[in-house]
């Protein structure tokens, strides 16, 4: 695991606690979505999914992804 890839995942055990677990999923997508705008990495992103909130964010992010990508291909 990469320095950065450790310092997400103490950032997002960290402030799940404070998020109602109901905006939990919202949350995480935009987590997901800002650090993608950054360049984070396809490994440190997947270093990530430590839990089934942001594994969920992760996989929607790469099914958008894909979709893109069909799209492109016509």
């Amino acid at each position: 695991m990469s320095d950065t890839s450790e310092l997400l995942v103490q950032f997002w055990q960290t402030v799940r606690e404070y998020i109602p677990v109901k905006d939990r999923q919202i949350a995480a997508d935009h987590v997901v979505n800002e650090l993608v705008d950054l360049g984070i990495t396809d490994n440190d992103l997947q270093e990530l999914a430590i839990d089934r909130i942001m594994q969920a964010a992760i996989a929607e992010h790469v099914d958008l992804e894909e979709s893109d990508e069909d799209i492109d291909d016509e």
